[in-house]
């Protein structure tokens, strides 16, 4: 519970700080949901900036980070006592006015929104979110900063953007990974939703815009995204702020509201590099779009320019870090695939594919039923439910928006499609306009009326959804944690450690790692998952590529690794999958190079013998 409170303190800091910031630049917002949304994302957006400022200087102390989040609080309450906001309209007499299909929607929505709420507040179980998005703001804290050259080395995610990991970091200060699990879970994901409200609410009615929302909220993918703590769903939200904000600019034409649209496309690169890509097609695309308005090459371009700079400017605190300490700004994104090169993730290689490609992005099965996604959930069909209704006379009023908002849509799917990471939750920006696009565009006026009958199909499919989706995260467990009958240990031994055939490190395996001297480093073959791990506990691509044993050991002893772990169900998970062709050579030389320190339930510990490879 006190992870909700932070969670809470948290959402009121960052809503009053946002707030007077556009109430500075003079930013007019009409209706709560807009208050909310643009004031709370640019208030995460100052935060996380704020707490990076310190982790460039080296003040990732407990005491620090929390003596800064006090004077945002104090400075929050300051600046909210000015603000009032009463709604125009009787809340009370808009719900008795809607169908009863749309009450359903709106109810079943809301209960999937307290179930994911209820899930978040339980410990971290999520495989990448220990692995990765965990582990690098846990090594940020131990270290005290983010200038590492040694996380460089060990985590090459220590260089993705970094504004969700000063989050993640935050979350971790004030109480627990939890709290960082709820930020940028279940909270970037309210966010989100309302992201798609608000902009299709501005172009047609509420109930297609809550509709909407909520059919891009429920679907599979975000499941599993809202219940972890991965950078998927902030760098969604800002980007689908930005978009918003930049089809609201198409209706108003302010240059105020375009250059507000850049601070929040900045805030996404600085979440994750995919955005870049929004960047490079909108500003070539609204410096078109100048042109073809007759303005003059020099004013069409002066502000293109500026939009672009302020989003890399924004965007720049992460950028200057990995120039100094990589030399590479972009670094890892062009890089390779890393290990997931050598686990079958890299499917699609031609334009013959894309046909594959879409049904597995919606159906989750690789064309027609093999199963696809080991790490993924798929879209799902309700999001494209305004397809059939889409009126291109409508459309065509927007066209210059919706003529830059397509070409990005392609270009980020084929982008992702041959990128070694296919998968559905990296085109969600893309997915999330889609559905704004396809609502702004669908003649809905007699399909969605009060006495539809497709309304209530909806509300029933919907329903199903939700079933489906919420079922299988219900446990006792999760119970007897939230009402306090089970401790966090208990419920991790259960649901993470102690679990038949689990690869993660078991309870008596951690009581082990804890012991081992200070110094000790530990490769993992099969699952890296390291934040609960007492000592580094790390994945490398070189575990199976090649079968050059000497090189094996050689790259081992140069990443100063002392031990090796691996677990039978682990390593069997790995070669026994026909999308995958791996071979594990210090398997075949182990009585030679390895050292036997300790087993427990098919889980073993090693040492690397470097002196057997110092003779030879």
């Amino acid at each position: 519970m006190i992870d909700l409170l932070f969670l809470v303190l948290i959402v009121f800091t960052s809503s009053a700080l946002g707030n007077t910031i556009l109430t500075l630049l003079k930013f007019r917002m009409v209706g709560l949901a807009e208050i909310y949304l643009y004031s709370t994302a640019l208030g995460l957006g100052l935060i996380a900036q704020l707490v990076m400022v310190l982790g460039f200087m080296g003040l990732f102390y407990h005491d620090v980070i929390l003596s800064l989040f006090l004077i945002l609080l104090i400075v929050a309450i300051i600046f909210a006592r000015k603000f009032t906001f009463k709604p125009k309209t009787d809340l009370k007499a808009r719900w008795q006015r809607q169908p009863l299909w749309f009450k359903a929607v709106i109810v079943i929505t809301l209960l999937y929104m307290l179930i994911q709420l209820l899930n978040c507040m339980t410990p971290v179980t999520n495989g990448d979110s220990i692995a990765w998005y965990l582990s690098v703001p846990k090594h940020f804290l131990e270290n005290h900063g983010i200038m590492n050259r040694q996380l460089v080395e060990d985590y090459s995610s220590s260089n993705m953007p970094q504004n969700l990991y000063m989050l993640s970091v935050l979350g971790m200060t004030l109480s627990s990974e939890i709290l960082s699990q709820l930020i940028l879970g279940w909270l970037m994901s309210i966010l989100a939703f309302l992201a798609i409200y608000v902009a299709i609410k501005s172009f047609t009615s509420r109930r297609i815009a809550f509709l909407g929302a909520a059919l891009f909220y429920t679907m599979p993918t975000l499941n599993w995204l809202i219940y972890s703590a991965k950078m998927d769903m902030g760098y969604v939200m800002f980007e689908l702020c930005f978009w918003s904000l930049l089809l609201e600019w198409f209706i108003s034409k302010e240059d105020k509201v375009l250059y507000i649209s850049a601070i929040f496309l900045g805030l996404a690169i600085g979440s994750k590099y995919h955005s870049l890509l929004a960047l490079a097609v909108v500003s070539i695309g609204l410096f078109i779009y100048f042109l073809a308005s007759r303005l003059s090459f020099r004013e069409a371009f002066t502000t293109a320019f500026i939009f672009g700079i302020i989003s890399l400017a924004i965007g720049s605190p992460s950028l200057i870090k990995n120039l100094y300490l990589t030399g590479d700004p972009f670094y890892p994104m062009f890089k390779g695939g890393g290990f997931l090169r050598g686990e079958g993730y890299d499917l699609y290689k031609s334009v013959l594919d894309i046909p594959k490609f879409i049904y597995a992005m919606v159906f989750g099965k690789q064309f027609v039923m093999r199963p696809l996604y080991m790490a993924d959930k798929p879209l799902g069909f309700l999001p494209f439910i305004f397809f059939p209704f889409l009126s291109i006379r409508k459309l065509r009023e927007y066209k210059s928006m919706v003529i830059i908002a397509c070409v990005y849509i392609v270009l980020f799917h084929a982008a992702v499609m041959f990128s070694v990471w296919p998968f559905p939750r990296h085109i969600l920006p893309a997915v999330g306009l889609m559905v704004i696009l396809s609502a702004v565009g669908a003649n809905t006026k007699i399909s969605l009326s009060s006495q539809s009958l497709l309304g209530l199909a909806i509300a029933l499919v919907l329903l199903y959804q939700v079933f489906y989706l919420a079922v299988p995260y219900y446990s006792r467990d999760k119970a007897a944690y939230l009402l306090g009958r089970m401790s966090k240990a208990e419920y991790l031994s259960n649901n993470i450690f102690d679990k038949p055939r689990g690869t993660h490190m078991n309870s008596k395996m951690l009581s082990y790692v804890k012991s081992m001297p200070q110094d000790t480093r530990i490769l993992a073959l099969d699952d890296g998952n390291g934040y609960y791990v007492p000592k580094p506990f790390l994945k490398k691509s070189y575990v199976y590529d090649g079968t050059d044993i000497g090189s094996f050991v050689s790259k081992c002893k140069q990443d100063s690794f002392s031990h090796i772990y691996f677990s039978d169900a682990g390593i069997a998970k790995y070669t026994g999958n026909k999308n995958m062709d791996l071979e594990y050579v210090i398997l075949g030389h182990k009585d030679e190079y390895l050292e036997h320190q300790y087993s427990s339930q098919g889980q073993h510990i090693y040492r690397i013998r470097y002196e057997v490879a110092a003779d030879y």
